[in-house]
């Protein structure tokens, strides 16, 4: 009775098994119950995995939540400024919003989709900045902003080209003493037309081309002072330098801003 039945059980687990003896399905056993130990002490570790998953979780929503509260709460600032900005770079009715909208993903900067928008003229909606504003705007716009974050940016060097592109006189001079300001932190390298701005930098190097054997040649020539003096005088009269624009270009170089 119990004993065949048993041995009934043996031959079956043998069978099943592709073994021929007890002692290999001993050793079976003994492989199973180590997989299953193994299998239980990763299932711990996988509790453990989870609950430290949304303990950092929390942590990470309450860090988002800071920063998403710190952006709304300083936008409104940073809006004021940069429009005063902007009114000394002749854009007096342009105005730049700053729209944080929450997302559902984290990202390295939070959880946050900032935008900013643009609107050129007094009464015109607010757009996508990258969208409506022209060159010379935009540039504008991220010379209003760099000048604000001076102190906070880590960009070790700007490239401004051509920003003050269709203003002159007093303007000028503002948008070179914003980027004489942004200079003091890092390396500015400016392209410009305007004396007023290139008077102020540290070097002036001037940038030019040629035709030799039909190819085109660039030359980029760090200027002594005395050409300096005379390159700006030809940004200020043109090509036919007088004795009144080198007097001009010498008082603008000699300036203290």
């Amino acid at each position: 009775g119990e004993i065949q039945r048993r041995l009934d059980f043996l031959y079956r687990l043998e069978t099943k098994h592709k073994v021929s003896s007890t002692a290999e399905l001993m050793e079976i056993e003994s492989k199973l119950s180590s997989s299953l130990t193994e299998a239980d002490l990763f299932q711990k570790r996988l509790n453990e995995l989870d609950r430290e998953k949304e303990v950092t979780h929390i942590e990470l929503k309450r860090i988002a939540d800071d920063l998403t509260t710190s952006r709304k709460s300083k936008s409104k600032s940073f809006e004021k400024k940069v429009k005063k900005l902007l009114a000394n770079l002749s854009m007096t009715k342009a105005e730049v919003r700053v729209d944080v909208t929450t997302v559902d993903d984290y990202r390295l900067s939070g959880q946050d989709q900032v935008n900013f928008m643009f609107s050129a003229n007094k009464g015109m909606g607010f757009q996508d900045l990258s969208k409506v504003a022209s060159g010379g705007e935009l540039s504008r716009v991220m010379l209003a902003i760099k000048s604000i974050l001076a102190d906070r940016s880590g960009l070790p060097v700007l490239i401004f080209d051509e920003i003050d592109t269709g203003i002159s006189g007093k303007v000028s001079s503002q948008v070179a003493k914003m980027m004489k300001d942004i200079a003091e932190a890092r390396q500015v390298f400016a392209i410009t037309h305007q004396a007023q701005v290139a008077s102020l930098g540290n070097w002036h190097y001037k940038v030019s081309k040629s035709e030799v054997a039909d190819r085109t040649i660039t030359r980029v020539q760090l200027l002594n002072n005395d050409e300096r003096v005379n390159e700006i005088a030809e940004m200020i009269s043109g090509s036919a330098v007088t004795e009144q624009s080198i007097a001009n270009a010498s008082e603008l170089l000699s300036q203290d801003v």
